[in-house]
C-alpha cells in the first residue's frame, strides 16, 4: 500500500483496527509467577537507562528460548517497550541491545 498520500487519521484508524499479536502483560500479576506468552515478570520497579533517558518504575519481562538464550524487555507506562536485551545462554553481558532513542 502507498501510505504517502493518505490522511494521518486514516492511518491511525487502520492501525487501531489491527488485531493485537499478543499481550505482554495483563494485570494483576506477581513477580516471577506471571507467565504471558512465555514471558516471566522479573521486576516491577526497575530503573532502566536508554539513549532517550533514564526511566524509573519499569516492568522487566524475560523470555527463555529452547537454547536457554534470554530476551529481556523493559516496559514503561506511557512509552511501551523502551529497551530489549538479548543474552546468549550463560552469558552475563547482553550480546545485543535495542533501546528507544527519541519520541516524535
Amino acid at each position: 500500500m502507498d501510505y504517502n498520500n493518505q490522511d494521518l487519521s486514516e492511518l491511525e484508524f487502520e492501525l487501531d483496527s489491527l488485531p493485537p499479536l499478543f499481550e505482554y502483560l495483563k494485570t494483576p500479576f506477581d513477580v516471577a509467577s506471571a507467565n504471558y506468552n512465555k514471558y516471566i515478570v522479573t521486576e516491577v520497579s526497575a530503573t532502566v537507562e536508554t539513549h532517550y533517558g533514564t526511566f524509573d518504575n519499569a516492568i522487566v519481562i524475560e523470555f527463555m528460548n529452547a537454547y536457554k538464550d534470554i530476551v529481556r524487555s523493559y516496559l514503561v507506562e506511557g512509552f511501551g517497550e523502551v529497551k530489549r536485551e538479548y543474552f546468549f545462554s550463560g552469558e552475563e553481558e547482553p550480546a545485543g541491545t535495542s533501546s528507544i532513542e527519541k519520541v516524535e
